[in-house]
């Protein structure tokens, strides 16, 4: 890749508007292809006077608004790395492949990634900061931006080609960590993922964080598996993660995707398979048993993919060139002179400690401590940023709530008067509360509805709900208590689940007994439960989750619990889960 003689400016890479463990792909991918084509690259928190200054995007109305004043002030314009699929047809805006502006597009599943109002929110505050942005680039040729630059007129569009590979990772044996598992994934919770972990954890042993992780804890990750599992967020989303499948390699490991249909570069060097045909399991396990040569035939591919892409679209030297030369030197008295009010929103901000997340699902709601304060926030937003997001939008529009302590806000939840509210106030569907003696209690149009675990996920936009009750798979009431009532006045068993480390789970008589599968099917109104618990082929709880925790603590602890690799993640595993299934 040739070098530029020409630029004398360094470029910086100024991270603002995200925390740095939900991007670092991004950052390791856009460092390695600027130095190798020759640019000194920096990257930090704070823009450089001195450099041309490049940003990821993700803007909200604070984060734009301190963009805007540091192009304001300097005469400065800034570059945009883009990685939101938002396209421009036929006079719409789409994102990931879905009309922007219509709710009604957007299911459940596609909801949990990213609610409707923070698509909306990204790219009206990236169109208000247009005359402030030089060019905009993809890394490698994702997203597609299929006629985004008409709705960007007179910007470039531009991709950077895919790095080169160091070739001393072509050997896998270099690794510093054996491969204790067979799979590996890192990546933000959601049930179509959860429920594609869950069904692979039977057969092979998995790795996996739920939440995002710093680079050096992804790289261990990764590098502690034999394969690196890429997983979409909802079932139709088709794309494959070119950073998730560069970090993989470079970390001496091939990417395998499940149920993407992916025709771009990347899918060169990354197996994918289709979980709606028989056999995907079997090619899986195949893959694993072969890492070996699965990771030399990734890495081949992809450095021949990276070389025919670098000469099909070369490094763009000439948007770098214009830019260097359109752009005011600015010295220090200039600098000084700069109004210190604009320069308090982007250069001297205390940064705020992260928020913690205090608890998950409560009653469709995340609970969050951040700046002295609890919040409530709606499940259904997927996940947010508290340093950039608008919280004050997101409170107008009671998709967030915030409280003084975590008592005082779960009060105001549980109260009945606010229920009602939450369950009418939102055009999706709010979990309330998971596993009820095996139903899911949703909030949805002003209703509770009690629905069989055993069903699934389901997307409450489209399902035939009737059909639903009229099968007794669903019960509706009016409060969350009416339907707690109904639920316990039914005197059949539930089967709340299936096949979990060799029991059923099955909900009667308020409480949950774990009979063995081995005994096959068993009439609960007539067997002798005493003598089954006697023989220890059923155990009692009172709780589905206390009653899952004994089972595992029980029956998954006889395997993997030996050997450093395993001490260490479990001291250092930072909230990721650790699964065996396979003896």
């Amino acid at each position: 890749m040739d070098k530029s003689p020409h630029s004398l400016l360094p470029v910086h890479l100024w991270i603002y508007n995200h925390p740095f463990s939900g991007i670092s792909d991004q950052v390791e991918f856009f460092l390695l292809i600027m130095r190798q084509a020759g640019y000194p690259t920096t990257v930090g928190q704070q823009p450089r006077m001195d450099a041309l200054n490049v940003v990821i995007e993700n803007f909200t109305g604070p984060t734009s608004t301190i963009l805007i004043d540091f192009c304001k002030s300097t005469g400065k314009k800034v570059a945009i790395i883009m990685t939101e699929h938002i396209d421009f047809l036929g006079s719409r805006i789409y994102f990931y492949g879905r009309k922007l502006f219509d709710e009604g597009a957007w299911g459940k599943h596609h909801a949990e990634y990213m609610h409707p109002v923070t698509q909306q929110g990204r790219v009206r505050y990236l169109l208000e900061s247009l005359q402030y942005i030089y060019c905009f680039f993809t890394l490698g040729d994702l997203p597609e931006l299929r006629n985004f630059k008409y709705m960007v007129p007179g910007i470039p569009v531009r991709s950077l080609p895919f790095p080169r590979l160091p070739n001393n990772l072509c050997s896998p044996k270099s690794a510093d960590i054996v491969p204790g598992y067979d799979v590996v994934f890192t990546g933000h919770s959601t049930l179509y993922r959860n429920r594609l972990l869950d069904t692979i954890s039977k057969e092979l042993t998995l790795l996996s964080s739920s939440k995002f992780v710093s680079r050096k804890v992804r790289n261990q990750f990764n590098r502690s598996g034999k394969i690196v599992l890429n997983i979409p967020q909802f079932q139709d989303w088709s794309w494959i993660s070119t950073l998730r499948v560069f970090s993989g390699l470079l970390c001496g490991k091939a990417t395998v995707s499940l149920g993407t249909t992916d025709k771009t570069c990347i899918s060169a060097c990354c197996r994918q398979l289709d979980i709606r045909k028989k056999g995907w399991m079997a090619k899986l396990i195949q893959y694993v048993n072969d890492s070996d040569a699965e990771y030399k035939r990734a890495f081949l591919q992809y450095s021949q993919m990276a070389e025919q892409y670098s000469r099909e679209k070369p490094f763009p030297h000439e948007i770098f060139e214009c830019w260097e030369m359109l752009t005011p030197a600015i010295g220090s008295q200039d600098w000084k002179r700069i109004d210190t009010k604009i320069k308090l929103s982007y250069r001297m901000r205390k940064p705020l400690k992260p928020p913690k997340l205090l608890q998950e699902g409560y009653f469709g709601f995340n609970l969050v401590s951040f700046s002295g304060k609890v919040f409530a926030v709606r499940q259904a937003l997927g996940p947010i940023d508290f340093c950039t997001v608008d919280l004050e939008s997101l409170i107008a529009n009671k998709n967030c709530f915030v409280g003084a302590s975590l008592d005082s806000i779960k009060g105001w939840i549980r109260s009945t008067n606010s229920l009602k509210e939450l369950i009418s106030s939102s055009k999706f569907p709010q979990l309330l509360q998971e596993g009820y003696f095996g139903f899911n209690l949703v909030g949805f149009n002003g209703k509770v509805f009690a629905v069989r675990q055993a069903l699934g996920s389901i997307d409450f936009c489209t399902a035939d709900l009737e059909s639903l009750i009229a099968k007794e798979n669903c019960f509706v009431g009016d409060s969350l208590d009416s339907v707690k009532e109904l639920i316990s006045s039914l005197k059949f068993p539930q089967l709340i689940q299936e096949g979990y480390f060799g029991f059923n789970l099955v909900g009667f008589n308020g409480k949950v007994f774990a009979i063995r599968q081995s005994l096959g099917p068993i009439d609960f109104c007539s067997v002798d439960l005493e003598g089954l618990v006697a023989k220890k082929n059923c155990f009692v709880g009172g709780s589905l989750d206390s009653l899952k925790e004994w089972i595992r603590s029980t029956h998954s602890g006889q395997v993997g619990r030996s050997g450093a690799l395993y001490k260490f993640f479990e001291k250092n595993k930072a909230g990721g889960v650790t699964r065996k299934g396979r003896d």
